[in-house]
């Protein structure tokens, strides 16, 4: 892929990238800060691990920003115009972690940093959500629930409420199996 203006080349990526993203476009473009940034989603053939590469600059200079989603289908939640991205890692015990970032470009970085802010509580919130309302209760289910809460930083009510249908669920689960 080269990327040009109409004066000189500014990147030639040879990316291993093939298109593959399930929710996303191949190419399309990303607003950060007021620039209009290309981004390129893909898979290096590894099934569902896909990879959001977007080109921008440090300085003067032409970058890449890359961030690996992960076991999960790429997502993208956009709140009061910025953009956040869901990934999902599984560790060596198949428990899944779930991370929030946002892609942060100023003078000195372009890149994907974890997002630790109100609304990316509210992204684990939703995903603690639908977690709460399955009616999968494995032990690895109960764990990723439990990491889900920690992540939401909950208020305290709303941590016992959480801890409570889960503990209800999975006592549920246990007598009818």
């Amino acid at each position: 892929m080269i990327l040009s203006n109409s004066y000189e080349q500014l990147i030639n990526l040879n990316t291993t990238l093939q298109p593959g993203c399930a929710n996303l476009p191949s190419i399309s473009t990303l607003q950060v800060n007021g620039h209009a940034l290309p981004m390129i989603c893909g898979n290096n053939g590894a099934g569902r691990n896909e990879t959001i590469q977007v080109i921008g600059r440090l300085g003067s200079n032409p970058t890449i920003a890359a961030l690996n989603f992960g076991q999960m289908g790429a997502a993208i939640r956009s709140l009061h115009d910025i953009d956040y991205f869901l990934t999902a890692q599984t560790d060596p015990d198949q428990i899944m972690n779930f991370k929030v970032y946002r892609l942060t470009m100023d003078d000195s970085i372009f890149g994907f940093i974890p997002a630790e802010d109100e609304q990316s509580r509210n992204i684990y919130r939703s995903v603690l959500r639908n977690y709460l309302a399955a009616q999968i209760n494995t032990e690895q289910h109960v764990v990723e629930t439990l990491r889900l809460i920690e992540q939401s930083r909950l208020q305290l009510v709303q941590q016992c409420e959480a801890f409570k249908l889960l503990s209800e669920k999975t006592q549920l689960t246990s007598v009818g199996a």
